[in-house]
């Protein structure tokens, strides 16, 4: 395992080997298939990209992206030769897309397990949780929520380099059980969709909302009236209905 930061804040006494930006663009043009994730400050909309990680098994970067704008990757993302494996990518995508940025091939390790799990209860699709079903890796999530106000610690690195280094290894686990169950086409079309939901969610909608609200006033009063004319029937209907009656009302 090898953690590589790329970063050129002095400010962040890093004891990890340095690497260049143009050293993630050169082994991701060998490595075509790759684990992608990113950690966030804030909103896709008014926040931004903190650090990318880019990696597999044997080696990851961790990309500091308040040294290194996420743009100098774009064609290596948007590269229709590679995929790039996310853990939930919907939520990536939409900070991608503020900057301009569409990735082209993905595989979504949550999307896939949702698939595989579909009705089976207490399902856990939290990349820990994959991680420890389909490979010898731990992964340490306490630090989760605390990266806004630590930085770009030793630990936090570690943290976000590990967020990479499964990605792979599940997928070909994952792929392996989707095609014994003949649920590739399914996995295509799901993954084809989370890029037009996450466009959604990032463009939203028009909305008119004078008459959104008029409509939801209109349907409120309803809703009361059909209510109240359900109570009544039942209060009327004691002998039938009395399972439904709150005791309450007697007093």
């Amino acid at each position: 395992m090898a953690i590589k930061f790329v970063g050129n804040n002095q400010l962040v006494p890093s004891t990890f080997e340095i690497a260049s930006p143009e050293e993630v663009i050169n082994w991701c043009k060998v490595n075509k298939i790759r684990g992608i994730d990113t950690e966030t400050i804030g909103d896709c909309w008014d926040g931004y990209i903190y650090t990318l990680q880019v990696g597999n098994e044997l080696d990851q970067y961790v990309i500091d992206c308040t040294s290194y704008n996420p743009l100098l990757f774009k064609d290596i993302l948007e590269d229709k030769e590679s995929t790039s494996i996310l853990q939930n990518s919907k939520y990536d995508l939409k900070f991608f897309l503020h900057l301009g940025i569409k990735p082209n091939k993905i595989y979504d390790t949550f999307i896939a397990e949702c698939i595989l799990t579909t009705g089976k209860k207490d399902r856990k699709l939290g990349l820990d949780a994959l991680a420890e079903k389909y490979t010898n890796y731990r992964l340490d999530k306490s630090i989760r929520g605390t990266i806004n106000y630590l930085g770009l610690t030793d630990s936090v690195i570690k943290y976000a380099a590990e967020d990479v280094i499964a990605l792979e290894l599940i997928m070909n686990k994952q792929l392996l059980l989707l095609t014994e169950l003949d649920l590739i086409n399914l996995l295509d079309l799901e993954t084809d969709v989370v890029k037009v939901f996450a466009e959604m969610e990032y463009n939203g909608m028009y909305l008119n909302q004078e008459k959104w609200l008029a409509q939801a006033k209109e349907r409120e009063l309803q809703a009361h009236k059909f209510e109240e004319a359900l109570n009544q029937y039942i209060l009327a209907n004691p002998d039938k209905y009395s399972k439904f009656i709150d005791k309450q009302l007697d007093l």
